[in-house]
């Protein structure tokens, strides 16, 4: 439907933080045009975004929780570019 489940994507975040797991802030977007959620059908060859950034390393000090934020504040921007179009 669209929106961001934030809540389990920090947790999972802060995991891979925390385990020293390399995290790469990714989103895709439009989706439901080739995987509707309210149909059990795929339509190939439909217009999706996907956005993908480089590596964000934990910083010197940086708690896996802070980390988690700003990998997911990330995320949000690179969906809000999609969003815009780019």
């Amino acid at each position: 439907d669209g929106k961001l489940a934030a809540k389990v994507h920090l947790k999972l975040v802060e995991a891979a933080s925390e385990a020293g797991v390399p995290i790469v802030p990714a989103a895709v977007y439009q989706t439901e045009r080739c995987l509707p959620a309210t149909e059990l059908a795929a339509y190939p060859f439909q217009k999706v975004g996907i956005y993908v950034d480089p590596v964000m390393p934990r910083l010197p000090n940086e708690s896996p929780a802070d980390h988690a934020s700003r990998v997911w504040s990330r995320v949000e921007q690179c969906l809000e570019l999609l969003r815009a179009g780019a």
